[in-house]
């Protein structure tokens, strides 16, 4: 990871430097993503979403939902023009990942629906 000379805030003052920084936190944040899930024995998305298929669609929800919701508090924090570069930066990773959990959850979610609804159709004979 390179040196964070500003923070998301300051970034924030120039398009370039909102750009670069968000890009920058983006890339970390799916290395880091990807790390975790080869640690955890997945080696693609698609290995995920399998896994992800066998839980329940509540807990799935729920886990999208705090995941949602860590995603904005990080994003807010990371605004704050009153802490560390280096911390600022690690806020917005966070976010990113969290944004990113949630939307592997809510895609499983939306399949796991999608199929309930076509077996359903399948046995009412439409």
């Amino acid at each position: 990871m390179c040196k964070i000379l500003k923070t998301y805030h300051e970034a924030c003052q120039n398009s370039e430097s909102r750009e670069a920084f968000e890009e920058a936190a983006m890339h970390e944040a799916k290395a880091r993503l990807k790390k975790a899930d080869a640690r955890n024995g997945f080696n693609s998305e698609a290995e995920v979403k399998a896994y992800l298929r066998n839980s329940e669609e509540a807990d799935l929800i729920e886990r999208s939902y705090w995941a949602t919701e860590a995603s904005e508090d990080n994003y807010a924090q990371s605004q704050n023009p009153h802490i560390a570069p280096e911390t600022s930066f690690e806020l917005l990773v966070g976010s990113y990942i969290q944004e990113e959990i949630a939307r592997v959850l809510d895609e499983v979610v939306s399949e796991m629906v999608e199929a309930e609804n076509a077996q359903t159709e399948q046995r009412l004979g439409r």
